[in-house]
């Protein structure tokens, strides 16, 4: 099971059940989340859905959240910019 679900996920192309799975969140969280085009997709035909699996990836890396040394980190050098 575990080899088809890999299998699946090594496609250029997944459909949205297997999208869900990726991103572990509910069929209505990515709907919400088409409807809002807050996630890329592709449509085929009028109901079909597709994700790329790479676009995927991006979207999770494009909502990382930062470390609190981050943010200090961009402040301060923030800070230092304005004052030159």
């Amino acid at each position: 099971m575990i080899a088809q679900e890999q299998k699946e996920i090594e496609r250029p192309f997944i459909d949205l059940e297997s999208a869900c799975k990726y991103l572990s969140i509910a069929k209505a969280t990515m709907y919400q989340k088409t409807m809002r085009h807050t996630i890329k997709f592709y449509r085929v035909g009028l109901r079909k859905i597709l994700f790329k699996v790479t676009d995927l990836d991006e979207y999770i890396e494009n909502h990382r959240v930062k470390t609190i040394d981050e943010i200090q980190s961009e402040a301060l050098n923030r800070i230092i910019s304005k004052q030159k």
